[in-house]
């Protein structure tokens, strides 16, 4: 699609030469250039980077945009074109995929609102309340960086509530914010703790044995800390798991259908639903599990027991190709519902939950047998 950023239009280049591309689309992408659209951008993007979690910046970058079609519609239907036949070509349009968010495409998704402003009048009083608008976005930004840090005296406090890190050594030892403790003592500290902790950063010896690491995940989920990072010594890679609440009572019974149980021993030799299978093998199985035999894929719960000997570093790996099953399975429904991977979607978009809610990846870590 064409499409622009900064001073560059960019064009497939077999239709520019043939000359599929018409002066309108032309006259569009170059009145991007001119009005320095994508300068606007960049500054809400910059902003948003500091100012994350401000909503109304999500609000304006999108009504920014959208204002930019507007005045680049403007522009083409200024020089005498018809406006039905542009809002034809531009519906035809709506076929391809805008290509970068920082980019200004021809294809918006807002389409039916720019059809709609290209039959409307124009004044200069509905333009000067809208930027009047923005004064109070800019007034509250000018406050926020003009704030300054109350006494950090109960700075310490906030931070140990708010994460602590683990390491499990290889003699299955504890060391708890670079302190050694045993399980009754990372109990003790999780008690203390004026809240629970909101990430746990646990990383696990490639030798330490499971069972440990349940045991730890028992007395986290205990103390209401659900969401840990795991990492290897054995690699730079991690993994970010949600902990499940303490167990209770189902509201109905799980169907067997639903449920993919995976058994791993000591050597990482598994069983998917009892039947022999190697860790190359699951990541399909789990695909054909949660595409085929479920009723609803958000239904789908997979479950992981391991004895307690068994090596860390061989769970991780399982874990990982259970989250890439999940993976692949969301890029394709995001692919075949939108036309783009998963992946690709904006963070935080109607989109990108709609995929998530359809696969959600619910996975159950049962502690092994002490016997």
């Amino acid at each position: 699609m064409p499409h622009t950023f900064l001073n560059t239009v960019f064009l497939n280049k077999k239709q520019f030469e043939s000359g599929q591309i018409s002066e309108e689309v032309l006259n569009h992408e170059f009145t991007h250039v001119r009005q320095k659209h994508s300068l606007d951008i960049l500054f809400v993007e910059f902003l948003k980077a500091i100012f994350w979690f401000n909503p109304l910046l999500y609000l304006y970058r999108n009504a920014i945009a959208l204002n930019h079609e507007y005045l680049a519609d403007e522009a083409v239907l200024s020089k005498g074109t018809i406006i039905k036949d542009y809002q034809r070509m531009l519906l035809k349009t709506m076929e391809g995929n805008t290509i970068h968010s920082l980019a200004s495409s021809f294809n918006f998704s807002s389409t039916k609102r720019r059809l709609q402003m290209m039959t409307q009048s124009k004044t200069k009083v509905k333009f000067q309340v809208k930027l009047a608008m923005l004064v109070p976005l800019f007034a509250g930004l000018s406050l926020m960086l003009g704030c300054e840090p109350t006494s950090n005296e109960i700075l310490p406090d906030i931070e140990s509530a708010d994460e602590i890190s683990i390491e499990i050594l290889e003699d299955n030892a504890l060391i708890v914010n670079k302190n050694r403790m045993t399980l009754d003592e990372l109990e003790s500290l999780l008690s203390e703790m004026p809240e629970s902790p909101g990430v746990v950063r646990m990383e696990v010896s490639p030798d330490a044995e499971f069972g440990v690491v349940t045991d730890v995940q028992s007395i986290l989920r205990k103390h209401e800390a659900f969401r840990i990072n795991y990492s290897s010594k054995k690699s730079n890679d991690s993994s970010v798991l949600i902990l499940p609440p303490a167990a209770t009572a189902p509201e109905a019974p799980v169907e067997a259908r639903n449920l993919m149980q995976i058994l791993m021993n000591d050597q990482g030799k598994l069983l998917m639903n009892l039947e022999p299978a190697t860790l190359n093998e699951v990541r399909e199985n789990i695909k054909q599990f949660v595409g085929n035999s479920s009723a609803d894929p958000r239904e789908a719960i997979v479950v992981i027991k391991t004895l307690p000997e068994t090596p860390y570093d061989q769970y991780l790996e399982l874990l990982q190709e259970i989250k890439a099953a999940y993976s692949e399975l969301r890029d394709e429904a995001a692919q075949n519902q939108f036309g783009i991977a998963f992946s690709k979607l904006e963070e935080n978009s109607s989109e990108r939950e709609i995929i998530r809610q359809m696969y959600p990846g619910k996975l159950s870590v049962v502690p092994p047998d002490k016997n």
